[in-house]
This record gives C-alpha cells, structure tokens and sequence, in this order.
C-alpha cells in the first residue's frame, strides 16, 4: 500500500470522512492550501452524490474545489485558466472513470459499485496529474 493509500484510507475508512473531505484534505497538503474547518464544511453536501442523491462525484468536486483555491481566478471570463484546468479535470476524470455520477461509479448505494478508494484516489492523481 503506498502513501496516497494510507492516506485515503485513514480518512474515509478510519476517520470515515465523505469522498469530497477525503480528497480536499489530501489534495489541499499536497498543494499547500490551508482548508479551514469552514470550508471543510462545505463537503458536507457531498456524501453519496449531491446530498446522496447518486449525483454528482464528491471525490471530483474536492479535487476541483482545492483546484480552485489554489489557481482559481475572480473573472469569470471563459478564457481564464480556472477554467481550463476544471475542464482537463473533468475529462481527464470522465475518461479515467467513464462518468461524473456516483450513482454510476459506485452502483446503487444497496449494491456496491466502483470502490470510492479507487475513484478517490483517481481524482487526486489527475488533479495533481493537470497541473504539474
């Protein structure tokens, strides 16, 4: 088991924080961004899809999410870099785990799907992966 599994295992397995926490943490150490327990908060949503809703991937709104503080811009110009990197994220994660739905990546919440470990750990590697 390398670092990143450890790692990934110690807060979604041990301390059982939701995809998105899991991967803001980690992604925020590795690029230096200071997370506040404020804007942990803000992965509350994210468990399960939106709101559990099977939406939504949580572990790619964290890695978009650290993304964005560390290189996001206050313009909202398409052109801006912020949003190239959202995109290369986005497809880079699409083409790494055909979807952006977590009801798809894991399957049915009552049957399990795709392990939140490996998708988790695919957004961080492909966050890190785009801006390097």
């Amino acid at each position: 088991m390398d670092e990143l599994d450890k790692e990934i295992e110690e807060l979604y397995i041990n301390k059982k924080y939701n995809c998105c926490r899991t991967t803001m943490l980690i992604l925020s150490k590795k690029l230096n961004v200071e997370l506040s327990e404020d804007m942990q908060k803000l992965c509350s949503f994210y468990g399960g899809g939106i709101g559990r809703s099977g939406c939504v991937c949580g572990a790619l709104i964290g890695a978009l999410n650290i993304v964005a503080l560390k290189y996001g811009e206050l313009s909202d110009d398409p052109k801006n870099n912020a949003y190239k990197l959202a995109n290369q994220i986005h497809s880079e994660f699409v083409k790494a785990n055909e979807s952006t739905c977590c009801k798809v990546l894991r399957g049915d919440f009552s049957k399990p799907g795709k392990n939140c470990k490996e998708i988790i750990k695919s957004a961080i590697l492909i966050a890190e992966e785009v801006i390097m």
